[in-house]
C-alpha cells in the first residue's frame, strides 16, 4: 500500500506538468534503500506495446486517447501484480477481466506456498474505477442518462477531464485504506515538488538534458544546460555538466576554463559540493595530487558521503600514474647551474636515462635524469647549439647550431667523432672513436679547426638534426633552405632535398624508412622520398611554424604552429586544430592518442586528438618552453625553458577516468517558506518600492534577496540592483565574476565594441578577424574573415 500511494503521487505529478508515462510497469519503478518509490523511463514504448502494459487491445487504442488514464490503467495493473504475487494473465488480456480473474482465484503464492494478502475491498474499488475507459464519462452518464452524446463516434473528441484528479484521489481514498488496514495513519505526507522558482526550473532543465545527452542528442542538453544557467547562473549541477561535455566534445578546449567556472560558484554553493565537482575533473585530468587533497578536506570538514569515500578510493588507486611535475631536476638545476646561458634543445635517451640540453653558449651537458646531476659536458660549438638527437643506440650524440657545423659526439668519453661536412672521414677519426688514444683531443681541435676553415654544414644556421631508425643515416635542415640527407659512417652528404623558400626549421625521418619531413619558415611543410629527392606531398596553411613531430605509425604530421594542427600524411588532408599560442614544440605521444605541446605562454599541455580537447595543463615553467622530448613509453616528459629543465610523469596510455554527469537531487519537501520564495518575495517588494519610488527601500530587499543561498548573483536582482545606480551613491566595489568567457581565438584581442541592446559583443583580433558573439550564451554568432592583416 505504501508504494501503491507514492507511486500515485508520482505519477501525479507527472500529469501536472503535462507528461503521460505510457509505459506503467513494475519494471519503471525503483525503490531507493529508505524505501522512497521512484518512476523512471518516461515515454519510452511505442503504441503497439501499450496493450500488454495497459490491458487494452489494439483496437481500442487511439493516439489522441494517449491520455493520463493509460497510466492509470498501468498503475493498476501494476498494484494488481503486486497483490498476485506476479503477471498471471496474457498479454491483450482486458484489465477489468484481469481483475475478476484474480478476485475469482486463490490468493495462495504457489511458489512459496504462504498467503498471500487480500486486496481490501475500497482497493478493489479503486481499480475498477481504474480500469474504466472514461470513468469520470460514465459517472456522468449515470448522473445523466437522458442525455445523448453525438460526439460518442468521435474519440479524439472524448479525453477525459479529470485522470490526472483520479490518480490524486486515488492516492487520497488509499491512505484511509491503510489506515483501516494497518490501525494508523499513513505516515508521509505527499511531497511538494519544486514549483517554478529558478533553483526548480534549472533542476529539471539539467536532469532532462543528462537523460537527452545519454540519448545521443548532444545538441538539444547543451540548449537545456543554457536555458538552466539562464533560470539559475550558479546552477552548480548545469555549470558542471555543460563545462564537463563541453571540454570532452573538443568544444571548449581548455581545460582551466571548467575548473574556473566551479570555482567561481563557490559563493552560491556549498563548497564540499564543489569541491567534489572539481576533484571529479581534476580526476579525469590526471591530476590526481589535486582531487586527493580536495576529497581530504571535504572529510576533514566532517562529511561523510558515500560518493566522497568512493572518490577517495578511487584517486588513491590512481596515484601511481598521476601526470604531474616530479622533482628531479627541479631542486637540483639552479643550485649547479645558477648563471648557466640559456638553454636552446632538449634530447631524451632510448632508455630515458639520460638526457642532453644544448645552451646558447655551445655547450652540451649530460643529464642523469633519476638523481638531475650533469654528468659532462661536450664542447666544440662556437655557437648556439640549436639542435641535438642521441642515435637510437644512445651511444653517439649528433649536435648543430648557429656556427653552420655539425658534430657528431661519443657518449661514453664525450669525445669528437666527425664532423659532417660533406667529405669522407680520413684515418685520424678512428683514434677519435678510442676513448683510450692519447691524441684524440689534440686531433680533434686541430682537424676541427681545419675544416671549419674549408667548409661547413650548412651555410647558416642548422635548426634541426636527426637519426635514421637504424642508426645509419642522419638528416639536417638549416638557413640555407635545404634539407641534407648524410651517411653517419663517412660524413658524407649523399643527398639535397631543395624546394624550401625560408630556412628548414625542423626534420625527421618517417617511420617507413622511406621518407623525410620538414618544416620550413616559409610556413610549409613537404614530405620528401629519400630514393629520389622527390617532394611527395606539401602541407600549407600555417602561421608562425616552428617544429614539427610525425606519430609512430607514420599516419600522422603534428605541427607547432599558431594554432597547433595535425595533417593526414597520405591524404594531405587537416584532421584536427587546437587553439594553442605560441607553441615551440610538439610530440606525439606512442599510441597516437594525444600530442604534448609546450611554447610560449610557459605551460605544457597534453591534447587529445580525437576530440580536441586538452586533457591537461602543466604548470611549473617560469618562462616560455623551448623544447621538449618524451620518453619512448610515453610515460614520462623533459621540457626546457631558457634557465631550467623540468621532468614530467605524463603516462600517455592510461586512460582517463571519465567523470560522471551529475543529476540535480530534487528535494521533495513538506510545504514551507524556503529560500527560493523568500528571494521571488523579496525581488517583488523591491520591484514594487521601485515603481513607488522608494529607493532605500528597494535597495533593502534587494540585499535581502541576494543574501538568500544560491542567489547571490541571481538575474533578477542583479537587474533590479543595476536599476538602483542612477539613484544611488556606489560608494565602494561590492564584487565580481567572470560572467561569459569567449573562447576562439588564436592570437591577441585588439577592440571590443557592445551593440546598443547589450546583447551582442563585436571584437577585433590580431588573427585579422571580428567576431560576432551572443553575450548571454558565448556563442560566437559570426565570424567576418577578409583583413590580410590585424
Amino acid at each position: 500500500m505504501d508504494i501503491a500511494i507514492q507511486w500515485a503521487w508520482g505519477l501525479h505529478y507527472a500529469h501536472a506538468q503535462g507528461v503521460i508515462h505510457r509505459a506503467v510497469s513494475p519494471n519503471t519503478l525503483l525503490i531507493t534503500p529508505d524505501n522512497a518509490a521512484k518512476v523512471t523511463d518516461f515515454g519510452w514504448t511505442t503504441i503497439s506495446a501499450i496493450n500488454a502494459i495497459a490491458g487494452m487491445s489494439p483496437a481500442q487504442i487511439h493516439p489522441t486517447l494517449l491520455t493520463p488514464q493509460i497510466d492509470c490503467r498501468g498503475w493498476g495493473l501494476s498494484i494488481l501484480e503486486m497483490f498476485a504475487g506476479g503477471r498471471t494473465w496474457a498479454a491483450e488480456t482486458p484489465a477489468s477481466q484481469v481483475l475478476q480473474d484474480y478476485l475469482a482465484t486463490e490468493t495462495d503464492d504457489p511458489a512459496e506456498g504462504t498467503p498471500l494478502p487480500q486486496m481490501p475491498l475500497r482497493a478493489v474499488q479503486l481499480l475498477q474505477r481504474c480500469f474504466q475507459d472514461h470513468p469520470e464519462q460514465n459517472h456522468s452518464e449515470q448522473n445523466h442518462p437522458e442525455q445523448n452524446h453525438p460526439e460518442q463516434n468521435h474519440p479524439e473528441q472524448n479525453h477525459p477531464e479529470q485522470p490526472t484528479l483520479l490518480l490524486q484521489q486515488v492516492a487520497t481514498e488509499l491512505q484511509a485504506v491503510y489506515r483501516e488496514t494497518m490501525g494508523h495513519i499513513y505516515p508521509h505526507r505527499e511531497p511538494i515538488a519544486p514549483d517554478s522558482t529558478p533553483k526548480g526550473v534549472a533542476d529539471r532543465f539539467n536532469n532532462t538534458a543528462v537523460l537527452l545527452w545519454d540519448l545521443g542528442r548532444s545538441n538539444e542538453a547543451v540548449t537545456l544546460w543554457e536555458q538552466a544557467l539562464i533560470a539559475q547562473p550558479h546552477h552548480l549541477e548545469s555549470i558542471y555538466n555543460r563545462g564537463l561535455m563541453l571540454w570532452r566534445s573538443g568544444k571548449v578546449s581548455d581545460d582551466q576554463a571548467l575548473l574556473r567556472h566551479l570555482e567561481t560558484s563557490r559563493s552560491a554553493n556549498p563548497t564540499w559540493a564543489v569541491d567534489y565537482l572539481l576533484s571529479l575533473v581534476h580526476l579525469e585530468r590526471g591530476d590526481s595530487e589535486a582531487a586527493l587533497k580536495l576529497l581530504e578536506n571535504i572529510q576533514a570538514e566532517g562529511v561523510q558521503q558515500k560518493e566522497i569515500t568512493a572518490a577517495l578510493a578511487t584517486v588513491k588507486q590512481r596515484l601511481p600514474v598521476a601526470k604531474q611535475l616530479l622533482p628531479n631536476f627541479s631542486t637540483r638545476i639552479a643550485p649547479q647551474h645558477p648563471t648557466s646561458p640559456e638553454m636552446v634543445a632538449v634530447t631524451l635517451g632510448a632508455a630515458s636515462r639520460y638526457a642532453l640540453s644544448g645552451d646558447a653558449a655551445g655547450a652540451i651537458r649530460l643529464w642523469d635524469i633519476p638523481t638531475g646531476k650533469a654528468l659532462s659536458g661536450f664542447k666544440g660549438h662556437q655557437g648556439a647549439v640549436r639542435a641535438i638527437a642521441f642515435s637510437p643506440d644512445g651511444c653517439s650524440v649528433l649536435s648543430g647550431g648557429d656556427d653552420q657545423i655539425m658534430q657528431l659526439w661519443n657518449v661514453a668519453d664525450t669525445s669528437h667523432i666527425h664532423l659532417f661536412d660533406g667529405r669522407e672521414r680520413r684515418a685520424t677519426d678512428l683514434y677519435r672513436r678510442s676513448p683510450f688514444s692519447p691524441f684524440a683531443a689534440l686531433l680533434g681541435k686541430l682537424d676541427g679547426f681545419t675544416r671549419r676553415l674549408q667548409s661547413t654544414t650548412h651555410h647558416g644556421t642548422v635548426w634541426s638534426v636527426g637519426f635514421s631508425a637504424d642508426g645509419r643515416y642522419v638528416v639536417s635542415g638549416g638557413d640555407d633552405r635545404v634539407v641534407k640527407l648524410w651517411d653517419i659512417q663517412t660524413g658524407k652528404c649523399l643527398r639535397i632535398f631543395q624546394g624550401h623558400k625560408g630556412p628548414v626549421l625542423a626534420v625527421q625521418f618517417t617511420p617507413d624508412r622511406q621518407h623525410i619531413l620538414s618544416a620550413s619558415a616559409d610556413q610549409t611543410i613537404k614530405l620528401w622520398e629519400i630514393t629520389t629527392g622527390h617532394e611527395v606531398q606539401t602541407f600549407k596553411g600555417h602561421r608562425h611554424l616552428t617544429s614539427i613531430a610525425c606519430s609512430a605509425d607514420g599516419q600522422y604530421v603534428a605541427a607547432s604552429a599558431d594554432p597547433l594542427q595535425v595533417w593526414d600524411i597520405s591524404t594531405g588532408q587537416r584532421v584536427q586544430s587546437f587553439e594553442m599560442q605560441g607553441s615551440r614544440s610538439v610530440v606525439f605521444t606512442p599510441e597516437g592518442r594525444f600530442i604534448l605541446a609546450g611554447g610560449d605562454d610557459q605551460h605544457l599541455r597534453l591534447w587529445e586528438i580525437a576530440s580536441g580537447r586538452c586533457l591537461r595543463t602543466f604548470d611549473g615553467h617560469q618562462s616560455g618552453i623551448r623544447a621538449i622530448a618524451l620518453s619512448s613509453d610515453g610515460n614520462y616528459a623533459l621540457s626546457a625553458d631558457a634557465t631550467a629543465l623540468k621532468w614530467w610523469a605524463i603516462h600517455s596510455s592510461t586512460l582517463p577516468d571519465l567523470a560522471p554527469l551529475r543529476l540535480s537531487q530534487i528535494q521533495l519537501t513538506d510545504p514551507q517558506i524556503t529560500s527560493d520564495h523568500l528571494y521571488e518575495q523579496e525581488v517583488a517588494q523591491a520591484q514594487v518600492a521601485l515603481a513607488q519610488g522608494d529607493v532605500m527601500t528597494a535597495a533593502q530587499h534587494i540585499r535581502q534577496a541576494r543574501s538568500q543561498p544560491g542567489y547571490n548573483r541571481g538575474a533578477e536582482a542583479v537587474q533590479t540592483w543595476l536599476s538602483l545606480y542612477t539613484s544611488l551613491p556606489r560608494q565602494s566595489l561590492n564584487s565580481s565574476w567572470e560572467q561569459v568567457t569567449f573562447e576562439r581565438y588564436t592570437e591577441a584581442i585588439n577592440s571590443v565594441a557592445f551593440s546598443p541592446d547589450s546583447n551582442c559583443l563585436l571584437t577585433g583580433s590580431a588573427d585579422t578577424t571580428l567576431k560576432l558573439w551572443n553575450i548571454q550564451t558565448s556563442r560566437c554568432l559570426l565570424s567576418f574573415e577578409g583583413h590580410k592583416i590585424k
